[in-house]
């Protein structure tokens, strides 16, 4: 999938390009340290937009106004409590990659690459790619709830 111009404008604003590549080791390293998952689809998309934040000052609801692709950080600032508790809800193992909606979105990847999104219990199936994700993030797509 392309991004669609106003999102590729959001994205560059933010540092993102399509030949940018960050290094995930200090990610990984925590990430396995303190017990979370780490797989390659986590690895990819850490790789390509790992370490970046974004806003979108003309964001409509339910866009999101600012989010950020930070994993190491949220990794160190989330519980593995939380995370099991959405793999539980989910079926199947997640792993961090950043956050949104002032911190309050925690943003998951699955193993095949699906962004979800978690609110306190709630969770949604943001995209079914993470370009897919970053552009419903971008244009104010609704997001999916899933049921538990």
């Amino acid at each position: 999938m392309k991004f669609s111009d106003s999102t590729k404008l959001i994205l560059a604003a933010g540092g993102w390009s399509e030949t940018r590549r960050s290094n995930v080791r200090e990610a990984e390293n925590l990430a396995k340290t303190k017990g979370f998952p780490v797989f390659a689809a986590w690895t990819d998309f850490v790789s390509r937009f790992g370490d970046l934040s974004f806003a979108n000052p003309a964001a409509i609801p339910p866009a999101l106004e600012e989010w950020h692709f930070r994993a190491a950080e949220t990794i160190n600032d989330t519980p593995l409590n939380n995370l099991k508790y959405y793999e539980t809800q989910l079926g199947l193992p997640v792993a961090i990659i950043g956050k949104g909606s002032d911190d309050y979105l925690l943003f998951l990847i699955n193993e095949a690459g699906v962004i979800f999104g978690a609110f306190d219990e709630q969770i949604f199936q943001i995209g079914i790619t993470p370009e897919d994700a970053i552009e419903a993030i971008c244009s104010g797509r609704r997001f999916v709830a899933v049921d538990s």
